[in-house]
């Protein structure tokens, strides 16, 4: 997991589990609707999905 998100989301792992709070699950669950709703409206046809997607592996945008 990319470190800024389990800093911003306050996760900790270990090799077997991963222990989040109750609000930070809830942030996850919202999040994850949305990210649902965003790719039943189409969003992976927007001009800078590509880039979006490439950023989350750490690539450079540009």
């Amino acid at each position: 997991m990319d470190p800024r998100i389990s800093r911003a989301l306050d996760i900790k792992t270990d090799e077997e589990t991963i222990t989040i709070t109750v609000s930070t699950y809830k942030v996850l669950v919202q999040h994850s609707a949305e990210l649902v709703a965003l790719h039943e409206f189409g969003v992976d046809n927007w001009g800078g999905y590509g880039d979006a997607m490439r950023s989350l592996d750490g690539e450079d945008e540009n």
